[in-house]
């Protein structure tokens, strides 16, 4: 009489899929910071670029439109890379519940269970909204930059887009999204 595989020899392939994909979701979770970090450190460069001096208006705004470019493409990037991990994280919960494991890969599972752990006020806020609200902002200083270099104010009293002021409407919008952002969280 032979007695029955072992758990684990019964679902090894079951398991062996689980460590891919986890595998597969750590390598796919470092990719998904480094482009938009790469991104951001493009449009520093640009904007560097496009803000200094002798300030000509076809180059200015090139580099801007080019760094509008960058912001959408770092979108789609970022969107792709999370419907992947969502893609991933579904499968896990999947074999998580056929093979009766932890829901190790359900962060919201995870949090129920560790009610007494609460994030700092800023780790409650989703990363990825963050960084799309932040590509979203610079690429508005990408238009107004882009305009400011062929509107020329006729007198002083004229409104005039400088650096100053981009940065303190910069400030203001981040200000005004952290206040509704934190107010939604808290009302949910």
């Amino acid at each position: 009489m032979t007695e029955p595989p072992a758990w684990k020899d019964q679902y090894a392939r079951e398991l062996f899929t689980y460590e891919r994909l986890m595998a597969r979701s750590i390598q796919g979770s470092a990719v998904q910071w480094q482009a938009p970090s790469l991104a951001l450190t493009a449009q520093a460069f640009l904007l560097r670029i496009a803000l200094g001096p002798g300030r000509e208006p076809w180059p200015t705004t090139v580099v801007c439109v080019v760094g509008v470019l960058i912001t959408a493409m770092a979108w789609q990037l970022m969107g792709r890379h999370r419907f992947y991990s969502h893609l991933d994280r579904a499968e896990m919960l999947r074999l998580e519940d056929e093979l009766g494991l932890d829901h190790i890969s359900d962060r919201g599972r995870q949090a129920a269970r560790l009610v007494h752990v609460r994030p700092p006020r800023l780790g409650s806020l989703s990363s990825f909204r963050v960084w799309r609200v932040g590509f979203l902002l610079v690429a508005v200083v990408d238009v107004l930059v882009a305009v400011s270099v062929w509107w020329r104010p006729r007198s002083l009293l004229e409104w005039r887009v400088t650096t100053a002021t981009v940065a303190v409407g910069l400030l203001a919008a981040l200000v005004w999204l952290g206040r509704r952002v934190v107010g939604t969280r808290s009302r949910a």
